[in-house]
């Protein structure tokens, strides 16, 4: 089963299907990461480190740039 998914082939977040506990391994494109915090289900989170200045794309487009 699936504990994320990501919505659009341009996002740079993942979303969790599911409470996803700090300390999990995900897998994603041949990239490996474990999370830091907890996921909450339907919560958001990248899948590469993102750094101040980074853009943020959910469903395909820029969501927010800080």
């Amino acid at each position: 089963m699936n504990t994320f998914l990501q919505i659009h082939p341009k996002d740079n977040v993942l979303v969790a299907l599911q409470d996803l506990p700090a300390g999990r391994q995900i897998d994603f494109n041949g990239t490996s990461i474990q999370l830091t915090q907890n996921v909450p289900a339907k919560h958001k989170f990248p899948f590469r480190p993102l750094h101040s200045g980074d853009p943020v794309l959910m469903y395909g487009v820029l969501v927010e740039r800080p």
